[in-house]
C-alpha cells in the first residue's frame, strides 16, 4: 500500500501517463503525529511562564531504627508487606518449623501481639537480610541474634 497509481484511460495509439506517489511524499497531518510523551526528567513548564524546572525525585521514606532494635519484615495474608520493629525481647511470637517461616501464634501481652502481628504472616527479611535464600537453621540464627 506505500505507492498509489494513476493512469489515463489507454486508447490505442495514446500515450499513457503514470503518475506514482509515495506515501512518504504526502504532507504530514499536524493532527495526526503523536506527541511525544513526557518524562520524570522532562523540565515541567511554569503556567506564569516561569523558567521551566525539572520535577524532583520523591525519595522513599527512611525510618530511623533504634540501635539494637530488630526488624521483621512479614508478608501479610493481603500480600502486603509489613516490617515491624522490635525493641525488646522476648519477640513473644512463635515461628513454624518450615521454609517458607510463617507465624504460628502470637503470646498473649507480648511484644508480637502488641505490634499486631497474625498468625499465617509469612517471615521474609530479618533487618535487611532477604530470606529467600536461607535455611530455616540460618534464619533461627539471624532471629537468636
Amino acid at each position: 500500500m506505500g505507492n498509489a497509481q494513476c493512469c489515463a484511460q489507454q486508447n490505442e495509439g495514446s500515450a499513457v501517463s503514470v503518475v506514482t506517489t509515495s506515501v512518504n511524499d504526502l504532507p504530514k497531518d499536524p493532527v495526526a503525529e503523536p506527541l511525544p510523551m513526557a518524562s520524570a526528567a522532562d523540565p515541567v513548564a511554569d503556567p506564569d511562564g516561569a523558567e521551566a524546572v525539572a520535577p524532583k525525585a520523591t525519595p522513599p521514606p527512611t525510618v530511623a531504627v533504634p540501635e539494637g532494635a530488630l526488624v521483621l519484615t512479614f508478608k501479610t495474608q493481603d500480600s502486603s508487606k509489613k516490617p515491624m520493629t522490635f525493641t525488646k525481647k522476648p519477640l513473644g511470637i512463635d515461628f513454624c518449623k518450615n521454609i517458607p517461616v510463617s507465624v504460628k501464634r502470637t503470646h498473649p501481652g507480648g511484644v508480637a501481639q502488641e505490634l499486631g502481628i497474625q498468625p499465617g504472616w509469612v517471615l521474609v527479611k530479618v533487618n535487611d537480610i532477604d530470606l529467600r535464600p536461607r535455611t530455616f537453621q540460618q534464619i533461627q540464627e539471624l532471629l537468636v541474634k
